[in-house]
């Protein structure tokens, strides 16, 4: 890479990458939640993810380059990991908190890379791809905060009443 426009074009390589990737693990992902509210977010989450692949192809014609060409190897191993997670759970609720432990994990992949790209365009000038980027991360930002919420509402409708190991009396000195 020669430029920092090099670089704005390799960020967004990456999370043409990684969007894509995430929108075709979706549908398992929609399977294996037992909880509706879940199965619902995460229809919710294919939808717009649908839209921030266009987003992207809009941004790279505005840049005058193509969003093809690499493949994002970390989200291909949470994509994978998405996939081990249904039916490898006896409980439901066991198996959805580990599928939000995973979306969540998407969610700081696709901010990071959003924010990274966002900063960069609006350094270089580039207002209208910044505000497209700026409008992916807010709705990732706000993905984000929904997991945390249905996390909260799983753990607290099916998790233990009582903390699963004693709590210590004393503070924890290193």
């Amino acid at each position: 890479m020669k430029t920092f426009d090099d670089v704005l074009a390799a960020e967004l390589k990456e999370l043409f990458s990684a969007q894509r990737q995430w929108l075709l693990a979706l549908p398992g992902v929609i399977r294996g939640a037992s909880n509706a509210k879940l199965s619902e977010h995460f229809r919710r989450e294919a939808r717009e993810t649908k839209r921030h692949i266009e987003r992207i192809e809009e941004i790279a014609e505005i840049l005058g380059g193509s969003p093809r060409g690499r493949v994002h190897a970390p989200m291909r191993e949470l994509v994978q990991t998405a996939q081990e997670v249904p039916g490898s759970e006896p409980d439901g609720a066991i198996s959805d908190a580990r599928l939000i432990i995973v979306a969540q994990r998407v969610a700081h992949l696709l901010i990071c890379g959003y924010g990274t790209a966002r900063t960069l365009a609006g350094i270089l000038g580039h207002g209208a791809v910044e505000a497209l980027l700026a409008t992916s991360l807010a709705e990732k930002s706000a993905d984000d905060r929904a997991l945390t919420n249905l996390a909260i509402d799983i753990y607290t409708v099916s998790g233990p009443a009582e903390p699963a190991a004693p709590l210590l009396d004393e503070p924890f000195v290193p």
